[in-house]
């Protein structure tokens, strides 16, 4: 027998819907549209042959147009209608067996003919499981537990539509399984399985043999070799995957690095990151998840990869347009260097501070002609972690070299406030103590130039500083000079908790004395 083409298929569709109504037994007798397609591929993933499916779509919606008056027809008893026709394909000398095991498989997996699954809570008592009740109770219930927050604060931080999305491939799920009742706390096992497991979770938690965030970096640089491939080769189809499925998973990393919800549904990561982004660079409150530390660290981690939070702004802007024009061929050749460069972030920001820690720790080991610029380019690196800073090497002020110097923001709120534009920095690598004469001398400096320019000075020192240091930099805070005497340790600190954070508390502690 051979298959019809789709001409064929689009015939019995109009005459089909122009005949019945079908109503969704399953989200409120909403109507849709019958497709003879979609019947045939529920028959198919059964494991009925595909000339069988299509002679029982011929029995069912023969059936139904010859003989049924009432126009509205619930998908339940569509369902009724095919697994009857399957009986009849004993006639085409199918083996009676089979015929009751595609049945049976069609009826499991694609629930009970009257659409209904049964959940059996703790009390015994009985609900039935669909959509809404997974949407506004179930998952709500589930996460609050997991999150350790309240549901009114679930359902607000998830929108109606994510939280739909999430019900369905619950749904999927339960479906699966071919049972028609369940307990609660199956189903709440389930939903915990499907957040936070490949591959997609939407949650950022790690477990036994699992790690989210060197997961999605892994399968975000696996997609990019896609993508390069498949460019290369002109598979336009399977770039277009390629592409989303790496955007996916590299701000996926970035938001379970952060121990950010990742989301549900296609992309979810990304305008999930993007809205965060645009509320911090705007300085707006949201409703985060507790223990989520995207909003203290991004911009900080962000200068790791010698970029502002406006820069990563900008980048997933580009981004956003290149994913609104993806079906346009010359568009997706084009997103290649935009994505590669979304990838390179992403990995940076997730392993910034843990690289400047770990350069931290080595310092020392550098060659003697290279450790004192390794040095004051390290400490430049963290400083530029503080967005408030701006960070300048060798500049000239009023007719004055400075090797290094930072200009600050105010830090408004702050006790940072109270030093001028200008903070200078100077970075001392040697294998002993740094002694007086190097704080005497910073000091100084900062003393010439202190009325107008600035009133302090960071001397970080990779061997700390000898007890007569320690005087003179307190002796200069009795002339308005602020002298503060930074080592390896308040580096580490600074990356850790923020610079700002760090150098508000050593300014109380020079000034306390």
């Amino acid at each position: 027998m051979s298959f019809p083409g789709c001409e064929v298929l689009e015939l019995i569709d109009s005459r089909m819907n122009a005949r019945i109504r079908l109503l969704d037994s399953r989200r409120e007798e909403q109507e849709i549209k019958f497709t003879s397609q979609k019947l045939i591929e529920s028959l198919v993933l059964c494991g009925v042959p595909l000339h069988l499916a299509y002679s029982t779509l011929e029995v069912v919606t023969t059936d139904i147009l010859a003989h049924r008056s009432d126009p509205d027809l619930p998908t339940s008893e569509l369902r009724t209608l095919v697994r009857g026709a399957l009986h009849l394909l004993v006639e085409k000398s199918v083996a009676p067996q089979m015929i009751q095991h595609w049945g049976d498989r069609y009826v499991r997996k694609y629930g009970p003919v009257d659409g209904k699954i049964q959940i059996v809570r703790e009390t015994g008592m009985i609900d039935e499981l669909d959509y809404k009740y997974l949407r506004n109770r179930v998952l709500p219930d589930v996460f609050g537990t997991m999150l350790n927050m309240p549901e009114n604060r679930i359902k607000e931080m998830f929108g109606g539509d994510e939280l739909v999305q999430m019900a369905n491939q619950v749904m999927m799920a339960v479906r699966d399984l071919g049972v028609y009742r369940l307990h609660y706390r199956t189903v709440a096992a389930l939903i915990q399985e499907i957040a936070l497991q490949p591959p997609h979770p939407w949650f950022a938690a790690a477990g036994p043999g699992f790690d989210p965030v060197t997961y999605n970096v892994d399968h975000a640089l696996s997609h990019l070799e896609r993508l390069r491939g498949a460019l290369e080769t002109r598979n336009l189809r399977e770039a277009r995957d390629s592409f989303r499925e790496c955007i996916h998973h590299a701000t996926a990393a970035v938001l379970a690095h952060y121990g950010e919800s990742i989301g549900a549904t296609d992309l979810a990561p990304f305008y999930h990151l993007f809205a965060i982004v645009r509320a911090v660079l705007g300085k707006k409150g949201r409703l985060a998840i507790e223990g989520s530390t995207i909003d203290e660290f991004i911009a900080a981690d962000l200068g790791t990869a010698d970029m502002t939070l406006a820069d990563f702004h900008d980048l997933l802007k580009r981004t956003e347009r290149f994913i609104s024009t993806l079906y346009v061929d010359t568009r997706v050749t084009e997103s290649l260097s935009t994505l590669e460069k979304l990838v390179r972030v992403s990995s940076e920001v997730i392993s910034g501070r843990e690289r400047l820690i770990q350069g931290i720790r080595t310092i020392g080991r550098e060659s003697r002609e290279s450790k004192g610029a390794g040095f004051e380019k390290l400490v430049a690196k963290v400083l530029q972690m503080n967005p408030s800073f701006k960070v300048y090497h060798n500049k000239i002020i009023d007719g004055r070299q400075y090797d290094l110097i930072v200009e600050h923001g105010g830090d408004r709120d702050t006790i940072l406030s109270d030093l001028r534009r200008f903070i200078q920095v100077e970075c001392k690598n040697l294998t002993t103590k740094t002694g007086r004469e190097v704080v005497e001398k910073a000091g100084k400096r900062v003393d010439d130039v202190r009325i107008h320019l600035c009133n302090a000075v960071m001397i970080f020192s990779a061997s700390g500083f000898t007890r007569d240091a320690v005087a003179e930099a307190r002796a200069w805070g009795g002339k308005n000079v602020v002298v503060l005497l930074l080592d390896l340790d308040d580096l580490v600190q600074m990356v850790e908790k923020g610079v700002a954070p760090h150098l508000e508390q050593c300014l109380r502690s020079f000034i306390i004395g």
